[in-house]
């Protein structure tokens, strides 16, 4: 009997420990710039500093020509850092660092590092970071060692109600 308190005991404590780490939240961002434009949702969790760990999510790509035109490229995926805030890395094709780190709702959104999106079979990189000080943000495309595009873009994140 006493140890099926304990063992019911220390499994509620596993739960609340657990439950007081890491609380997730979803966000809505958009981005916006002259030659290209998207939108996605990520599932971030509380870094319990101020930040937050994007975990899980997505992006569109639209590409913008000379005539106004866009060319979809589709809905890339979040690359995975599970170790921000305190690591970033080289991006799978080595075009961008990234450490897919928030700081919602305070300005900037996003550190020199951003956020790092691929396309399924992992051939395209979108980085979306931040340029320093107040909102002015950056985005680029890359593919094959080479940047497709690269500008400034508008970025903003809302909360998601589930």
């Amino acid at each position: 009997m006493r140890k099926n308190i304990l063992a019911g005991l220390a499994v509620g404590l596993i739960i609340l420990w657990m439950d007081g780490t890491a609380h997730s939240a979803m966000l809505h961002f958009t981005y916006s710039g002259a030659s290209f434009s998207g939108s996605g949702d990520i599932n971030v969790i509380e870094n319990h500093d101020g930040t937050f760990t994007a975990i899980k999510g997505y992006a569109t790509v639209f590409l913008k020509n000379s005539s106004d035109q866009k060319t979809d490229y589709g809905t890339f995926s979040l690359v995975d850092n599970r170790n921000s805030p305190t690591t970033y890395f080289a991006s799978p094709l080595g075009l961008f660092i990234y450490d897919n780190t928030l700081y919602y709702p305070k300005k900037p959104l996003l550190n020199n590092w951003g956020l790092l999106f691929s396309n399924a079979n992992r051939t395209i990189e979108l980085n979306i970071w931040g340029n320093g000080v107040g909102s002015s943000y950056s985005a680029s495309l890359g593919k094959s060692g080479k940047y497709i595009k690269n500008k400034d873009v508008i970025f903003n994140v809302t909360a998601k109600i589930r």
